[in-house]
Parts: structure tokens; sequence; C-alpha cells
């Protein structure tokens, strides 16, 4: 079932949900199974550097 909301029309998504950044918490793959599965997945990378953020 497909919530549909003015973020989830304006940013495509299946789901209302969005994760908080947690890249050094989760190395991305949280960031990844929320995309995955329909939200908006984010990662931190203002600590990261060019290669690290690749």
């Amino acid at each position: 079932m497909r919530i549909v909301t003015r973020l989830t029309d304006r940013l495509k998504l299946q789901h209302p949900i969005i994760s908080a950044p947690m890249a050094f918490a989760s190395g991305g793959e949280l960031a990844g199974a929320v995309s995955t599965a329909g939200g908006l997945g984010l990662i931190g990378g203002g600590y990261g550097d060019a290669d690290w953020l690749t």
C-alpha cells in the first residue's frame, strides 16, 4: 500500500520515511535498506573525505 503525501510526491518515494544520516554507525547499509524499501536513506558525509564517500 502506498501512502501519498506531499513528501512522497515531491521525492517520488513509496513510503514517507526518511532515515537519519548514520554512515559511521551503519556503513551505508541502513541508508541502502531504507532506499530499497521505498523510503529516503541518507548517509552523513560531513566527516568523510572524497575517497570514503566514493
